[in-house]
């Protein structure tokens, strides 16, 4: 195994050059946050007006070992540049970065089907090899042409290419456990994007105080193509003896190009010293062309024979008007706003292969309201509500049918209609400094009309399924958290706390024509343990348990709740003043369900270890022992228990290896420490 990383600052006046480098086959070889500190990279935020609060809008990086599934062999470089000049009314930030993610995964996935009067079950067994690239650059210049004016120009622009060669065996049981079908597929696939996003803001401020002008320019484009080959060999079973075998050998292309052009003015008016409304206009237009083309082998190898029932060419031209007006005030001990908007989008759809034009007009409405109280200093209680629209995208109206699985089919469905959303939330937060004491609080609730749900026809003769969407009311969601903490633990010896966590809802579902309702509930309470004393050792503990509720109407009898156990604790212990002892440990432990008989419970408890020595003057080096995944339980596990299914994943991690590692950080500049 092998981690390595190196990062270099340059400054001169205000000018900043840095470069990074990282390798690595135990992780991603993303930057963590205090890398990407050091080297000045931060995400852009935006204003909200309804709640007056900053909201990051940066994509961040989908590179990160979070989502890893498999091994991974990863390297990771970049450049930034930056400068300010002519009184710092003029600057410029740029930076490229390129990542290469190659990962190795054998993964198997288990699934429970819920039927009225039985269930059936389907396996999957999977190798894959992958290999993701991406070039990126982006820029920004900024020019604060005077006291009140300002220009703002950035740029970006990213090509990503992905590659995938799978080889995976499926196999479908009915209740008794008898084969219905098995499938062993081969794909060989590869996409490339190539995307860009442009944005010019002008910013101008008035001599009355809080009137603002703000008008945005954006244009956007982007180019995909991909190309998937997909071999299945097929065999389906009657009384558990094969009675015929189907063969599917086709290449699948997609050519996809979308350019975006858009423009938002936002203007600001005091009213009063407290009281300011918000105006809001915003156009949106996108012009898109789609070409899916599916060709059979013609048994030489070649792709040749078109498909026309899995082939659907299209373009689409969509235009949207958006208006909101906001009013605010602000008063010492509160703060309230409510916001009125309106949006209508026009979007044209041209089957090329039907040549049928077809035309959607969608209105959609955006209420909100919030009031935020200060009843007392570092005392606050915020109440809102926000009413959102969720229009269809062009996929799920375009009756196009999905052929990468045979077995499992999508389609699309003209008919849908826009769904709302009624969202509820209340928060409270509490901190008393002198005591250290806090309490958060927060509850939020979830209501959809219209929701976008599956319809499922399972045919249990062949196994195969098909999924297409449909409107549905009744879904609703909800969640709640609640955070004590006691003790700062800074220089303190002993600190305390307790969380709680629940969550739960509703979802409608469809299967075979019948209404499936499935009610869930999740409720996972903590505790916070910490013992502290300054430059000597700091502990923390925090466990937790949990419980899952999932019942469907399907099958109500069909008992699939389990307990969680898990949690989190580490230890910093500084046995010299050169020789430190750090170590962690997460846990994940689930109880096994009924739907899996004799899989057994998940334990997944990654414990690690580190023992540093501090070298060379200044303490500038360091030599580290690495003990990762002492346990060797670091295994890839995910399950999810929803509407009609059970499912449960498992997939390849990096587990217990051993490292000797060399830390050197050193600074020209004679002030600094090292």
């Amino acid at each position: 195994y092998y981690d390595s990383k190196v990062l270099y600052n340059n400054f001169r006046g205000k000018r900043k050059v840095a470069v990074y480098g990282t390798g690595s086959n135990v992780n991603a070889g993303s930057l963590d946050w205090q890398d990407r500190q050091k080297l000045g990279l931060q995400d852009d935020y935006e204003y909200d007006e309804i709640t007056g609060f900053y909201i990051s809008s940066g994509d961040g990086d989908e590179f990160n070992s979070w989502t890893i599934r498999g091994l991974p062999e990863a390297f990771t470089g970049g450049a930034l540049f930056s400068n300010k000049w002519d009184a710092d009314k003029k600057s410029i930030n740029g930076n490229y970065r390129m990542n290469r993610l190659r990962t190795f995964n054998e993964a198997s996935t288990r699934t429970q089907n819920i039927l009225p009067s039985n269930l059936s079950f389907r396996n999957i067994n999977t190798t894959s090899t992958g290999l993701a690239i991406r070039h990126a650059a982006d820029a920004k210049y900024e020019w604060k042409v005077d006291s009140l004016a300002t220009l703002k120009l950035t740029v970006s622009a990213q090509s990503q290419q992905n590659k995938l060669d799978a080889d995976t065996y499926s196999e479908f049981l009915n209740g008794k456990q008898e084969f219905v079908n098995t499938n062993r597929q081969l794909r060989d696939g590869q996409t490339n994007r190539m995307q860009t996003d442009n944005q010019l803001t002008y910013t101008q401020l008035f001599n009355k105080k809080n009137r603002k002008l703000v008008s945005t320019l954006r244009v956007g484009y982007i180019e995909d193509d991909n190309e998937n080959i997909n071999n299945n060999s097929i065999s389906f079973f009657s009384n558990n003896t094969p009675v015929r075998d189907s063969i599917v050998n086709q290449l699948r292309d997609f050519q996809g190009k979308s350019t975006t052009i858009g423009t938002k003015h936002t203007f600001n008016e005091p009213i009063t010293d407290k009281l300011n409304i918000v105006a809001e206009y915003a156009y949106n237009q996108n012009r898109a062309s789609s070409f899916w083309n599916t060709f059979n082998d013609n048994g030489t190898g070649k792709y040749e024979f078109l498909d026309t029932t899995f082939s659907n060419n299209f373009k689409v031209n969509a235009v949207s008007n958006t208006g909101t007006v906001t009013l605010r005030k602000v008063e010492k001990k509160y703060k309230w706003a409510v916001s009125g908007g309106a949006a209508f989008t026009t979007l044209n759809l041209n089957n090329l292969d039907t040549r049928q034009r077809t035309r959607y007009n969608f209105l959609n409405f955006t209420p909100q309201a919030n009031l935020a109280l200060t009843p007392k200093s570092q005392t606050n209680i915020v109440f809102g509500y926000r009413g959102t629209t969720r229009q269809p995208n062009v996929q799920q109206l375009q009756p196009v049918r999905n052929n990468d699985d045979p077995l499992r089919e999508v389609r699309g469905n003209p008919d849908l209609k826009v769904g709302f959303t009624h969202a509820f939330s209340a928060n409270f937060n509490q901190y008393k400094v002198l005591k250290s004491r806090g309490i958060w609080a927060s509850v939020q609730y979830q209501v959809f009309n219209n929701a976008i749900t599956n319809f499922n026809i399972l045919d249990t003769v062949t196994g195969k399924q098909i999924f297409f969407p449909v409107n549905v009311n009744g879904n609703q969601t909800w969640n709640m958290w609640a955070n004590y903490s006691h003790g700062d633990g800074g220089g303190k010896k002993f600190s305390w706390g307790f969380s709680f966590n629940a969550n739960g809802g509703r979802n409608i579902n469809f299967v075979n024509g019948l209404r499936n309702v499935t009610d869930f509930t999740s409720v996972n309470p903590g505790l916070r343990l910490g013992f502290n004393k300054k430059d000597k050792y700091a502990i923390y503990l925090n466990p937790s348990v949990g419980y899952n509720i999932t019942r469907t109407s399907l099958n109500p009898n069909v008992d699939n709740n389990f307990f969680t156990l898990g949690g989190w604790a580490d230890a910093n212990i500084n046995i010299t003043k050169k020789l430190e002892l750090s170590t962690d440990l997460s846990a994940n432990n689930q109880q096994a369900l009924n739907a899996f008989a004799g899989v057994g419970n998940i334990y997944v408890n990654i414990w690690n270890a580190n023992l540093s020595y501090k070298i060379m003057k200044k303490d500038a080096g360091r030599i580290i022992f690495r003990a990762n995944d002492i346990l060797n339980q670091n295994k890839g596990f995910n399950r999810v228990v929803n509407s009609n299914f059970i499912t449960e994943d498992r997939f390849l991690r990096v587990s217990r290896y051993f490292m000797l590692q060399f830390e050197w950080s050193f600074n020209k500049n004679p002030t600094a420490t090292n």
